[in-house]
């Protein structure tokens, strides 16, 4: 649904590796992607803990218990940021808070999403809403700025 959004605003939203694939490791493709776009939206969710048996992982010794989330949401929001990206951070009620998801030593505002109400009610918030545009903005007001050209040709372009 989020990228329903980013799409419904005209904006073209890259992910790895569902539209961009790099045959390097991933966070020198995580790095490739920060360096040519124009916005980030990072979501942080709760992660879950794994305890596999046998019986779901046939032929082997099961790994150790252990929880399963995406290792890069403390690495990416802290490289948009480094590179001066509009940032967007949606972070899961009950989430911890720590890192670039901390409200109190972040410099931009991180938006709670309740995974137990029906995920409409989060996108029509007028909370929602307002940062998302705000967000909008900021992304295409970089795009103008990175790529005007850097001499006017005409007098209509002073």
């Amino acid at each position: 649904r989020l990228i329903d959004e980013i799409e419904r605003a005209l904006l073209f939203p890259r992910t790895l590796p569902d539209t961009e694939q790099y045959p390097n490791k991933t966070i020198t493709s995580v790095r490739r992607m920060i360096l040519s776009s124009y916005g980030l939206i990072a979501v942080n969710m709760q992660q879950v803990f794994a305890n596999y048996t046998m019986t779901n992982i046939p032929g082997g010794t099961p790994p150790p218990p252990s929880w399963e989330g995406a290792p890069f949401l403390q690495i990416e929001p802290s490289m948009g940021y480094q590179r001066g990206l509009p940032l967007l951070l949606i972070k899961e009620s009950g989430v911890n808070s720590i890192g670039v998801w901390n409200p109190a030593v972040v410099p931009f505002f991180i938006i709670e999403w309740d995974s137990t109400k029906p995920l409409d009610e989060f996108f029509n918030h007028v909370e929602w809403r307002e940062i998302f545009q705000n967000w909008v903005a900021q992304v295409r007001n970089g795009y103008f700025i990175q790529t005007q050209p850097s001499y006017r040709y005409g007098p209509d372009d002073l």
